[in-house]
């Protein structure tokens, strides 16, 4: 079969930051769908905020996560992030300008779902599972 890309490391903790500032604005009615992935539940950062604002923000925030190794009875998502996964998690790339797809984490799942930075911190050429899907360079901002 197909090898996968290892993941190594956790996303930054202030990158659900961006989230927050979203849900708290009460003007703002921004839908954000998160899909998190990681190797144990345990790496999960910062968890119980993330489902603290789901839970008060249902209408507004979805999350998914996705484990490399779940415990016994995980009910989330397994193995790595898909194209079918991000397929009927995220909203249809056929809504242009209203999508909005950021993408961080390690470089080998960067490159699996968005493809690779560029130098110095640019973009790069939006490749992966993103490009296959149909979203543009306009809607995925990979950091």
């Amino acid at each position: 079969g197909a090898t996968r890309p290892k993941r190594r490391g956790r996303a930054r903790p202030t990158r659900p930051s961006a989230a927050k500032r979203i849900l708290l604005n009460p003007a703002d009615k921004t839908k954000v769908h998160l899909v998190f992935g990681n190797k144990t539940e345990g790496d999960i950062i910062l968890k119980d905020w993330i489902d603290e604002l789901a839970k008060k923000h249902p209408e507004q925030l979805t999350v998914t996560y996705v484990l490399d190794t779940p415990p016994d009875g995980w009910t989330g998502g397994t193995g790595y992030i898909s194209e079918d996964l991000l397929k009927a998690k995220l909203p249809p790339p056929s809504l242009d300008a209203k999508v909005k797809v950021l993408v961080c984490g390690p470089p080998p799942m960067e490159k699996m779902i968005a493809g690779s930075k560029g130098p110095k911190g640019a973009q790069g050429e939006l490749d992966g599972h993103l490009k296959a899907l149909g979203y543009t360079a306009e809607q995925v901002c990979k950091f």
